[in-house]
């Protein structure tokens, strides 16, 4: 029986390796760490039982060298991906914002600017119908304050990008 595990990290003669099983069978990391122990290339497998990982020192072998082994006698399977991380609240939405403003910039578009465009829209709209769902007065303040910022960021980036 093969036990999932995937490669958190690996820097020269160490190695993190994280288990990708149910959470509720992690315990077992002491048992595979203790299993490692006794493979001669490994220096230390150090378990983590509540992170579910095992810390793999290994100064005198390269990782590569070692993986294929623990495939063979642990019987560890590393190609499982990472499980994803379930993001909620402010972290979901800062996430969510960072990944448009990536898509928007490979359309020579930012988030800044779009929401500036949108906010003047609105303004203008207010303003030509005369609705007061909000004023437009206040839309078209809000719209400068963005392109005020927007303005500063560039000039933010242009002098770091200089230096």
């Amino acid at each position: 029986m093969s036990v999932p595990f995937n490669i958190a990290h690996t820097i020269n003669g160490r190695t993190r390796i994280r288990w990708a099983g149910d959470d509720k069978d992690k315990h077992h990391v002491i048992e595979i760490a203790a299993q490692l122990n006794e493979i001669e290339a490994i220096d230390a497998a150090i378990a983590k039982p509540i992170t579910g990982s095992i810390v793999i020192q290994h100064a005198s072998k390269e990782w590569l060298d070692i993986q294929p082994r623990l495939e063979q006698i642990a019987q560890i399977d590393f190609s499982t991906k990472p499980a994803t991380r379930n993001r909620t609240g402010v972290e979901l939405l800062n996430h969510s914002m960072d990944h448009l403003d990536t898509v928007l910039r490979t359309k020579n578009l930012d988030l800044n600017s779009l929401t500036f465009m949108m906010v003047l829209s609105f303004a203008v709209i207010q303003a030509l119908r005369g609705q007061v769902m909000v004023s437009s007065g206040s839309l078209l303040w809000m719209a400068y304050n963005l392109s005020t910022r927007v303005r500063d960021n560039e000039r933010l980036l242009e002098s770091n990008t200089q230096a």
